[in-house]
């Protein structure tokens, strides 16, 4: 199986909405909440058509689109992890790993200082995914959501 990943261009915003409708609907299926279509669709045309500030990574198995990752700096010197998801029948393969590999040169590339990322409190696979790419849970956020958080270089214990 050859994965490979690339950044995301406006030509490939069909994909991207596809795959961001699919993580919203998994997701709000575990919290309850039907997502809102037209301000995802709205969100993802802005960043792909205006927002300097943020990558969406896409990773494909052999010419078959995989999975996505976006991330976007935020205020002060750290970046957001978001619209992370992994189509089915290529889970458990290594593609988030790839994924958050491009994620992680990008941070360090612009001298971003920490990562952090949301996720929903039943999502007990993301939440220990994550825990194993050093994200610690930060805060909650609401009844459903956790933050997480970890440095972009590891700390030197000497």
């Amino acid at each position: 199986m050859r994965i490979s990943i690339r950044a995301a261009s406006k030509r490939d915003m069909n994909d991207i909405l596809r795959l961001c409708l699919k993580l919203a609907h998994y997701e709000g299926k575990l919290i309850g909440r039907e997502p809102d279509e037209n301000s995802i669709r709205a969100r993802v045309v802005h960043d792909l058509l205006h927002n300097d500030g943020c990558a969406y990574y896409l990773a494909f198995v052999e010419e078959e689109i995989a999975g996505i990752l976006k991330v976007s700096a935020k205020d002060g010197n750290r970046a957001k992890i978001s619209q992370t998801y992994v189509v089915g029948a290529h889970r458990c393969k290594g593609i988030m790993t790839a994924l958050f590999a491009k994620a992680l040169e990008w941070a360090k590339s612009r001298n971003i200082a920490s990562l952090y990322l949301t996720v929903v409190c039943k999502n007990t696979y993301a939440l220990s995914f994550w825990e194993k790419f050093g994200f610690r849970v930060d805060c909650a956020k609401g009844k459903n959501l956790l933050i997480m958080r970890r440095d972009v270089q590891p700390a030197i214990i000497s």
